[in-house]
């Protein structure tokens, strides 16, 4: 993980990357991963999102609503064609039972599929 961040509860969620399958199916070279886990290190959820080519986060934050807030970067096409080498991504992820949604933050519009379920929080 290349980011760390704990909420109000205790709860600790990290933020990185995989060159496999972790939290889903690899898409390619580098995949985003995210994930939270409770004060007794249980994993509560994981998230992998991926693109065919190479994906990164390298921040977490988090509001105090339990949305977690990624930064990071991406070569692949992730709502709109790739401006070219690397683009800069921001990735919502709202908690819901059992699993997060996730969705953009940016101009770019959503891809069915991408994060699995997903709602739009705009």
């Amino acid at each position: 993980a290349f980011s760390v961040a704990v909420d109000q509860k205790g709860s600790v969620f990290i933020a990185g990357v995989t060159a496999g399958d972790f939290a889903g199916t690899h898409a390619g070279s580098l995949d985003i991963i995210v994930a939270e886990f409770n004060t007794t290190g249980d994993l509560q959820w994981s998230q992998q999102i991926g693109t065919s080519d190479n994906d990164a986060v390298f921040s977490i934050a988090l509001d105090s609503l339990g949305n977690a807030y990624v930064g990071g970067w991406t070569s692949g096409t992730l709502g709109q064609a790739n401006a070219g080498s690397f683009d800069a991504i921001l990735i919502k992820l709202s908690e819901q039972v059992p699993e997060p949604s996730c969705s953009l933050l940016s101009l770019l519009a959503m891809i069915g599929g991408l994060c699995g379920r997903w709602k739009e929080d705009r």
